[in-house]
């Protein structure tokens, strides 16, 4: 687990600083892309009957149509050639069902989750004029928990419409899905989309017409992750949950400048969690010892949309933040961290010719989890430090 989590961090802030100095040669815009699903996303289940003369509730879903929305970035290599990365929250509605023996249903109720997506595509367009076909396709993952992580192949067909300074791309996209009975969703799925963006003949990276800074950020935890829990066995303490090391953090960072000291910054971040359960008393029967330990990784991605107030000082700037904070989990070995919190933070920036330096402590409380016991701590405190290439 720390090799497969150790080559990740190392792939993702390669990705951060190749994006970062090769964008510049190129044309890197940002957008948004929203749609709808336009198949189911569950297989249903036949009933399964239990002892006890009830069914175990199948999965189905009566309506197809997931909404689905999130970020686009665009990198145009040559005239025919691009690159797309998305990340999109796609909400999958099921219902499930309980039968009786004899094939009644004794109730239905229904239900709705939120996923994210990650696709990564390559573009090839047809460029004829204001309206230029492409085709598309790439990997995609979508992370889950408890082994349930999900890979896939996407591929897609659509046009660029060019509507005045915007730019609208409508497409069709088929994902077929590797098997995994842990997450009972459809191996084939088809969806509509369209990518809405502002055209742009600029080089310098840019999200409807603003330019960006663009760039990676690093970091690490300064609380805990999880909550401290000891657990007794006939009156006396017998086993202790808690976080032993600080989480590193490592990601993206996306900046625009609207007005002179203000800007908006999103941020895509990697962040393990790690829980130790550590055992306090001996029982040989149960080959338990004191001492043992055990640690297990939460995986979580987290992705702030921060407002930026600057106060120019002399070459230094500090600046003041705070924003909405969304965080999506996978490998969640048994927990379920929460999903939305609120972030603020202040910082200094300093810029060393064209490279932007930008130390910020980070204060993030997010909602509670639903689970109780081993919970992960909602005041979540972190210094990280952004290395940004401004134009």
């Amino acid at each position: 687990m720390r090799r497969k989590i150790l080559f990740s961090l190392i792939v993702l802030f390669t990705c951060s600083f190749g994006i970062s100095l090769g964008a510049f040669a190129q044309k890197l815009n940002f957008g948004v892309i929203a749609g709808a699903g336009l198949k189911e996303d569950f297989r249903p289940f036949p009933p399964l009957f239990s002892p006890g003369g009830f069914a175990a509730p199948p999965i189905y879903q009566p309506n197809p149509n997931s909404f689905i929305v999130g970020p686009t970035l665009d990198l145009t290599l040559t005239r025919h050639l691009s690159v797309e990365v998305d990340a999109l929250r796609r909400s999958v509605k099921h219902t499930n069902a309980l039968y009786s023996a004899d094939g009644s249903r004794l109730y239905l109720y229904s239900s709705t989750s939120t996923e994210w997506q990650f696709p990564l595509l390559v573009k090839y367009t047809f460029p004829v004029g204001a309206m230029n076909p492409f085709l598309e396709v790439g990997p995609s993952y979508i992370p889950g928990g408890s082994g349930s992580d999900q890979h896939g192949i996407v591929a897609g067909a659509g046009v660029d419409i060019r509507v005045r300074s915007l730019k609208l791309a409508p497409a069709v996209r088929y994902g077929r899905w590797a098997d995994n009975q842990l997450r009972p969703a459809l191996r084939n799925q088809i969806d509509f989309l369209v990518g809405v963006s502002q055209s742009s003949t600029s080089t310098s990276p840019s999200a409807f017409g603003q330019n960006l800074s663009i760039g990676a950020v690093v970091g690490m935890g300064l609380t805990d992750d999880f909550h401290t829990d000891v657990r007794f066995f006939q009156g006396i303490p017998a086993s202790k949950s808690f976080s032993q090391s600080k989480s590193p953090v490592i990601g993206l960072v996306v900046e625009f400048q609207p007005r002179k000291n203000l800007a908006v910054e999103v941020n895509g971040l990697y962040r393990p969690l790690h829980l130790t359960d550590e055992n306090l008393i001996s029982i040989p029967e149960e080959r338990v010892r004191e001492g043992q330990e055990s640690t297990v990784t939460v995986l979580t991605w987290e992705f702030p949309v921060l407002a930026k107030y600057k106060l120019p000082v002399a070459a230094v700037k500090t600046f003041v933040e705070v924003g909405p904070s969304f965080r999506a989990t996978g490998n969640l070995n048994g927990k379920d961290p929460s999903h939305y919190g609120i972030t603020g933070g202040l910082g200094a920036e300093a810029h060393l010719r064209k490279l932007k330096i930008s130390p910020t402590v980070r204060y993030t409380r997010w909602e509670a989890d639903r689970e109780k016991c081993c919970g992960t701590i909602p005041n979540q405190v972190e210094l990280i430090v952004g290395f940004a290439f401004w134009r």
